[in-house]
């Protein structure tokens, strides 16, 4: 008589719980990007084609440095082969003000969607993170300092910085809050705290935002054509601090936050081979019809941390995947905290309710994880 354990619920919630409630997005457009052009000649699309997978590599890796890697810099050199669709677009607003490297403004957009498992397969042959669809938010505190105009960013003014925020968030896949700048933040913080970069009257500010990390800068112009700003990430009680420089407001705010979209991938986006792959088991609650399975089996399956999803028990109202988990479960878990789709159910009052007895002298079955969830609204 073989030994049957129904598997013990080891779901941990650490990285919830080291997160709270920390808002976050499920990044989309992933592999497209958005290439500014001046016109629709075939050099120029060629180029835009080649840029456009530089950005995506870079996005989906969280690395700046991946398309300059040799194993990785030979596939652009026929970048055509990763090329899904491509369309041309009108300037959307956050592209109205972008210049190139001689000043001049652009005409068009060209959309650009490429083979994501093509682009997937690069990355790990050269041995590079795949960073999932599931992403910590960043909230961005901002005052500017132009001669004797002092101000805030937020979501309502400062178009032009505010457009190179977006822009360049949506490049390096980083999700982004701007504050409301309403009656509540102006009453808890001031041009001065934030130029003063005071600790503890910003992240209480924060709390309301609920963020996976807080990016603070004070952008001010030395001399009449340089500007220079200060940064500050706070990210789980830890704080990094850097400087950027030159002759474009739009360069040092690029730089700024391309910094800060390496900071939240050293920590989130996890290197192939740092932990050995696991199979556990998922218990999904609340799935009572077919559309809602159809749900949760699409979002298992679009998780870049699992892989071979399968179907094991189904009841009236909960299914129980198999799936493998590329590396460690805590990244898996920490993923799930920043979806939208399913949440963390409580943990069984005693390990007996999630044992079953059918003990064998002869076998023993390894104890899988099992992780325990409900489907959201």
């Amino acid at each position: 008589m073989i030994t049957r354990f129904k598997l013990f619920l080891a779901i941990t919630l650490s990285s919830a719980m080291l997160l709270g409630a920390a808002q976050a997005a499920e990044v989309k457009g992933l592999y497209s990007a958005d290439v500014p052009v001046h016109g629709q000649d075939d050099a120029e699309r060629r180029q835009a084609v080649r840029d456009g997978l530089s950005l995506v590599l870079i996005k989906v890796s969280g690395r700046r440095e991946t398309p300059t890697l040799p194993a990785v810099a030979a596939v652009l050199e026929s970048p055509m082969q990763f090329v899904q669709q491509f369309r041309y677009h009108a300037l959307p607003e956050q592209w109205q003000h972008a210049v190139d490297a001689q000043g001049q403004f652009y005409s068009q957009l060209l959309r650009i969607n490429y083979d994501g498992q093509a682009v997937n397969r690069v990355l790990r042959a050269a041995n590079l993170p795949v960073w999932g669809r599931a992403r910590p938010s960043a909230l961005i505190w901002l005052a500017v300092e132009d001669w004797n105009q002092r101000s805030i960013m937020g979501a309502g003014n400062l178009p032009h910085i505010r457009e190179v925020f977006i822009r360049q968030a949506d490049q390096r896949g980083l999700p982004i809050i701007l504050p409301l700048l309403d009656l509540q933040d102006q009453s808890s913080l001031g041009f001065a705290d934030i130029w003063g970069d005071f600790q503890d009257d910003i992240l209480q500010a924060s709390s309301r935002y609920q963020a996976g990390g807080v990016l603070v800068g004070r952008l001010y112009r030395q001399s009449a054509d340089e500007w220079q700003a200060r940064w500050s990430m706070y990210q789980e009680g830890d704080v990094q601090r850097w400087v950027t420089e030159g002759l474009q407001q739009q360069q040092v705010l690029t730089e700024g936050l391309d910094t800060a979209a390496d900071i939240f991938a050293g920590r989130f986006a996890r290197l192939p081979g740092e932990s050995r792959d696991n199979r556990v088991a998922m218990v999904i609650h609340d799935v009572a019809t077919l559309e809602a399975y159809a749900r949760v089996m699409k979002y298992l399956e679009s998780l870049d941390l699992a892989k071979d999803v399968l179907v094991e028990q189904v009841s009236v109202d909960k299914v129980t995947f198999s799936l493998t988990v590329r590396g460690e479960l805590q990244s898996l878990e920490q993923a799930m905290v920043f979806g939208d789709t399913l949440a963390p159910k409580a943990m069984p009052q005693s390990p007996a309710e999630a044992v079953e007895d059918a003990v064998s002298e002869e076998e023993s079955v390894p104890v899988r994880p099992v992780l325990s969830y409900r489907l959201l609204p």
